[in-house]
């Protein structure tokens, strides 16, 4: 029916943005996959479990750095930051957070 291609969650230090790219292969499904995707958005609009931001913060964090291991990510990354902002903030400084 419907397959989740895509997750999209950048960075910032006072924001955040979260978005999903979903495709379907028969048009005739497409409400469907519209409404189960929307139903998993509207999730997040509920009360979170206590420790439960704490967490999701320290496995964004992880992500990071593991993502940075790769080289082509790194300069992807660089470009990104130079291009958007003017200059780079490495991973020592995205971590530290406020």
């Amino acid at each position: 029916m419907g397959l989740v291609r895509h997750g999209v969650q950048p960075c910032y230090a006072d924001t955040g943005i979260l978005g999903i790219h979903a495709s379907c292969a028969d048009p005739a499904n497409l409400n469907i996959l519209i409404e189960v995707a929307s139903a998993q958005m509207g999730t997040l609009m509920e009360a979170l479990e206590p420790g439960e931001q704490a967490r999701a913060k320290t496995m964004t964090k992880s992500r990071l750095i593991m993502n940075l291991e790769s080289r082509g990510v790194v300069r992807e990354d660089l470009g990104r930051q130079i291009l958007s902002s003017g200059r780079y903030v490495g991973p020592e400084e995205l971590v530290k957070g406020k």
